[in-house]
């Protein structure tokens, strides 16, 4: 296997995230379903955003989030940024330690991005989502999936396969890093995104992925299944491990033929889990070629105390 640049490469969908609060008769004209997130093409999210007042901020994505915590571990990180500009995969040219971010700053994402989340909140305070995620250039796609095969460890982020162009992306990255003997991780943490696109996703995941990590809920949507006593023994025939969030348990960690409810830790919160407990499991994973359970459990309970 060829040497590595990069101990862990990220790819994601940062977008800008705009709300605005409308009257109940505006609510129902919309016709956007709530309690999940209706996917809108750019003319149909220009639309909506010409119509109303929205206050936006940055949101820097799942992926890039990661990428600052792994950052901070000591692991040399780089970015695919699929959401700061319509054809824009981002990828540094000359490697050096620490997160890599396209020259845009957190404050101008909001006006430089064309990925975008809409919240529309009703008096009643009924949220409605859309989303509109913007496309990817196959040329820049074909390069920056070469790129990928540079480091030890490759996380696609669940999003990707909402972005026009995203999924064609996503399975050639994550099919050449593992014919080369890298690391795969999809990162689930969005349950709406991996439902619309779980056939799509499946089929790179049964081939190509080493460890699905998340939320068990996204998890089980992915593979259409609805406890994780069932999803275990379909993943270890697929050679699938995982890293899971269970919301009232431990997280699970099932490696080879290992399942691990990590003693001492409980459950997490989301925050705790994506800002340290996977970070850790990660940053272990491209240094020694695997989880490393005894030290990584109790760095793990030592780091959740200093998470927000």
């Amino acid at each position: 296997m060829a040497d590595a640049i990069y101990d862990v490469i990220v790819a994601g969908v940062p977008h800008r995230l705009s709300r605005t609060v409308i009257g109940d008769s505006e609510f129902a004209r919309l016709r956007l379903r709530t309690g999940t997130t209706t996917k809108l093409n750019k003319i149909d999210a220009d639309h909506l955003e010409r119509q109303f007042d929205f206050k936006s901020t940055a949101e820097s994505g799942l992926a890039g989030r990661l990428a600052v915590n792994l950052a901070c571990l000591g692991s040399k990180v780089a970015v695919l940024d699929l959401g700061t500009k319509a054809a824009g995969l981002q990828f540094p040219h000359h490697p050096r330690p620490g997160p890599m971010f396209e020259h845009f700053t957190i404050d101008e994402l909001s006006s430089t991005s064309y990925a975008r989340r809409l919240e529309f909140v009703s008096p009643g305070q009924a949220v409605a989502t859309a989303i509109s995620y913007g496309a990817v250039d196959q040329m820049r796609s074909l390069h920056s999936s070469l790129l990928v095969c540079s480091a030890r460890t490759l996380c696609v982020e669940d999003r990707l396969w909402d972005v026009e162009g995203g999924p064609e992306f996503a399975r050639t990255a994550i099919e050449r890093a593992h014919a080369i003997g890298r690391t795969t991780v999809l990162l689930c943490r969005d349950s709406d995104s991996v439902f619309r696109n779980r056939a799509a996703m499946r089929q790179v995941a049964d081939k190509s992925i080493s460890y699905i990590a998340g939320e068990a809920e996204a998890a089980l949507i992915l593979y259409n299944l609805h406890r994780l006593d069932s999803l275990v023994p379909r993943l270890r025939s697929l050679a699938i491990n995982t890293i899971l969030r269970r919301s009232s348990h431990s997280p699970m960690v099932a490696e080879r033929d290992v399942a691990d409810w990590p003693r001492g830790i409980g459950a997490l919160g989301p925050d705790e889990f994506w800002g340290a407990f996977l970070p850790t499991c990660l940053f272990n994973l491209a240094a020694v070629g695997s989880l490393d359970r005894p030290s990584l459990f109790s760095n793990a309970i030592r780091t959740r105390a200093s998470v927000p």
